[in-house]
């Protein structure tokens, strides 16, 4: 369950597709295109109880890519998990985009930030922590779920890449590897190995970032 979600989810989705991961990220996908000044082109993320909840949604607006990819994404976490919890979004854009302080990079509606899953938790926890997402530590990171979660994200070819925590990878990536789940190629096809030395350099998709310990920040690609 979420450590910090509000919401049960009913069994949404579409069907399996049968397509890795890997094969995903080297697919070509058609983006919408995206307006590259400002006033953006944005649309709201819609009220959708069963799929997510939105922290604040005057800063829920993002480019078609975004909003496909994150409803792609919670479709497909409703179908596998039936009784999970609905994905907790925080800050995407304003309605017009420009700067959204504290971030650098929610000013396009290209990025969105998502909930992590923990092993357990509080449904009141996002009202204790203001409306914000509840701290997840790396002992409570339900891997299984945050894993689905970013491969689901992955699958629809629109990733240009995901920003987590660097404990958070670190055990997703031994999980995944002591699982069977990922061969190690794969494994460093995802992550960033940590002897890469500058972060623009890394071809992975799945970078460390830190101030990312309770949340994903996913950024989409565009035309």
């Amino acid at each position: 369950m979420w450590i910090l979600a509000a919401f049960g989810a009913g069994p949404l989705g579409p069907s399996e597709d049968g397509v890795t991961t890997l094969e995903a990220e080297d697919a070509a996908v058609d983006l919408p295109p995206c307006r590259e000044t400002w006033p953006y082109d944005l649309e709201q993320l819609p009220y959708a109880p069963d799929l997510w909840f939105r922290l604040n949604p005057r800063t829920a607006w993002g480019t078609t890519a975004l909003i496909t990819t994150l409803e792609s994404a919670a479709n497909r976490m409703a179908m596998l998990y039936p009784d999970i919890d609905p994905l907790l979004i925080g800050d995407l854009s304003t309605s017009r985009g420009g700067p959204l302080p504290p971030h650098k990079y929610h000013f396009d509606g290209r990025s969105a930030d998502v909930g992590l899953y923990g092993w357990t938790g509080d449904k009141e926890d996002i009202y204790r922590h203001g409306n914000g997402f509840p701290p997840v530590a790396p002992r409570q990171l339900d891997l299984e779920r945050t894993w689905t979660l970013i491969e689901s994200l992955l699958e629809t070819g629109n990733i240009e890449h995901i920003l987590l925590d660097q404990t958070h990878i670190d055990n997703l990536k031994r999980w995944l590897l002591e699982t069977g789940r990922r061969t190690r190629e794969e494994v460093d096809r995802t992550f960033p190995s940590s002897s890469t030395p500058r972060l623009w350099t890394w071809d992975s998709i799945v970078r460390p970032a830190v101030n990312h310990k309770e949340h994903l920040h996913v950024r989409v690609r565009c035309e």
